[in-house]
Order: structure tokens, then sequence, then C-alpha cells
């Protein structure tokens, strides 16, 4: 085990096996107990009191379940939590960390809920996120929870990400109206705090009740039915909240949350406005992956039936066009790129 690093998990108060597990967690992606004391030739017993240990630190992600999954969280959330410990060690711990060989894939896509037991480690996970996300952004919080993205935010929403932000007000925390960085903001009475992103993470943690109050564990989750029953109470939350800003959609814009952009396009519909999109996913009723592209000519939004659907004209005809898990349309779609036509 390299010096540095030991040295990193002694000022963290995580000792030398701790460092251990953590690396062979960064090192091999997510693993259960047994497999974990495998791995590092731990017993079961004397490992699971060291990965309670790493939780409290937040240091690991837990999914609960039969069995329970751990993962680390990234050497980029361990400087953000622990910056302060890390300057007394310097950077040369966090490098190697970074440049360990990883046997998992980069792009491998896990599922599950894990657990976080740190505020500042789900505050440091949300940021992370949120840099790494490419299409929209979906987020609700207090006005002392916002003010450490807004700059992140308005940054997203320039290079063409679509941000839309619900904020709460919290007895003791007033509605800073004026910290407001991007275009798409509703106010809405207090509710958990949230943020989705691109349709493949949420993470939520429990509403504030007053300024001193702080959630006592978030949640990271990557279980797709999931994340889709979040973006549709975050929609409701939308559609119910009270506008304080609300800027026309910039064109060509790319959405992942399917109801979103049917509110926007028909939006855009009414004021006379020519669109043109291209939605990937799959024609309902098979499997195999595809693209299909033709000119917007309706929107359904009808939410007490909960049928939300584009009307494409294509060259093959009339297609509606549904969310991921479609039934009464020809095509379900992951992903909506919109764009106008002109002349």
């Amino acid at each position: 085990m390299d010096e540095d690093i030991l040295e990193l998990f002694r000022v963290l108060g995580a000792g030398r096996l701790g460092a251990k597990i953590y690396c062979a967690l960064l090192s091999s992606g997510q693993m259960t107990l047994s497999r974990l004391s495998e791995e590092t030739g731990i017993v079961a017993p004397q490992l699971y009191q060291y990965l309670k240990r790493l939780e409290t630190l937040g240091l690991i992600e837990v999914s609960r379940g039969k069995p329970n999954l751990y993962r680390a969280v990234s050497p980029d959330v361990l400087e953000a939590v622990y910056k302060e410990k890390l300057e007394r060690v310097g950077k040369r711990a966090l490098e190697k960390l970074r440049s360990m060989p990883r046997r998992v894939q980069a792009d491998e896509r896990s599922y599950g809920v894990f657990v976080l037991r740190s505020w500042r480690s789900f505050r440091a996970r949300v940021l992370e996120e949120i840099k790494t996300a490419n299409y929209d952004i979906l987020m609700c919080g207090d006005s002392a929870f916002m003010k450490g993205y807004w700059d992140e935010l308005e940054e997203k929403e320039k290079k063409g990400v679509n941000v839309y932000v619900i904020l709460y007000e919290v007895p003791g925390i007033p509605l800073d109206e004026k910290a407001v960085r991007v275009t798409k903001v509703r106010r809405a009475v207090s509710g958990d705090i949230m943020a989705i992103l691109d349709s493949k993470v949420a993470l939520v943690a429990q509403r504030r009740i007053g300024p001193r109050d702080v959630p006592e564990y978030g949640l990271v989750v990557e279980e797709p039915v999931l994340v889709d029953y979040l973006e549709h109470e975050f929609f409701h939350r939308w559609l119910r909240g009270e506008v304080l800003r609300d800027s026309p959609l910039r064109l060509p814009s790319v959405f992942t949350v399917h109801r979103l952009a049917a509110l926007e396009i028909r939006e855009l519909l009414s004021k006379g406005r020519k669109l043109r999109a291209t939605v990937y996913g799959r024609f309902v009723g098979t499997k195999n992956e595809a693209v299909l592209e033709g000119v917007v000519t309706g929107v359904t939004l009808d939410e007490k039936r909960g049928v939300t659907h584009l009307t494409l004209e294509t060259p093959t005809g009339t297609v509606r066009v549904g969310g991921p898990d479609a039934i009464l349309e020809e095509f379900a779609a992951y992903r909506v790129e919109v764009r106008e036509v002109y002349g």
C-alpha cells in the first residue's frame, strides 16, 4: 500500500484497513461483503465494522439489499468532503488514487439505490453529477442548498444543457430570488431535496424544516424505474409551481425527460414555430435501437390519463412518440432532439 495513501486515510481516521478496503472498491467497483472479503483478505466480521466506519465518514455508498452492495465515492468527492484535512497531506495521494488502474469499465452503468450517510458527501456528489450532465438537469431545494450550485448550473445552461430548478421556502431560509442564475425557475411548497441528471441518476435527501436541520442521509438512485418516478414527481411540482423565471427554450435543444420536452414543444408550437425532431429509442414491441426523424405536428399532454406524446410526420407516415416506457404510442424515445425549421 502506498505510504501517501495510507497517510491520507490515517488523517481521515480510517486507518490502514480502511485504505485497503476503499482502494479495493475504487479499483474493482461495487462489491458484496463476501466478495470484498475475498478481495481484501479481511474476515467478514472485521470487514463489516470497517465498512460501517467508512460509511459514517462518507467514503463509501451502500445499497441495502440481500446482499448489500458497497462502492467507493470518487476521489473528487473525497477531496471535497475532507479538503481541510487533505491540505495537510497534499495532492500526492489524490493524484495516485485518480491514476489507480480500474478493472471496471468507465462507461459501465450500475443500477440500484445507494445510501450516503454524510451530508457533505451528498452535496459534493450532487456537484460531481452536475458537472457530468450533458442534456438536462432537474433540481429541487431551498436557497441555502442551491447556493453552492448556481455557478455550475449557469455554465451548464450556457453550454446548452436544459436546467429546471424548483425553489422551496423553508422556515428560517428565505427564498433568495436575486441569487438565481438560470432561466427556468419556479417556486413551490417545501419538499424533498432532489437532483436528477440526464434521466440516469437521481440524488434525493429528506426535506429540511429549518436552517440548522440537515438530512441524516442521502440516496443515490440509479434504478431507471425509480428515476422515472422521481421525474414524474418533479414534473407535477413544476406544473403546480409559481413561475419565477421562464425564458423561451433555446433551439436546437436536447431532452431526456419526455414530459418536459412535450411541455416546451407545445409552447413553441402555440406560438407558430415550425419544429423538427430526431428521437432515439425503439419502436414499441421491439427491442432494437432505432432513430426516427420528422416534423412535429402536435403534442398530447393529458395528465389526467397519464398520456404524453409527440406526433411526428415522417417519410413513412404519422408516428406518435412516447417516453421510454411507451405502450399506446408507436415509438418509445429516451432522447429527443428538437430544432426549428425555417422557410
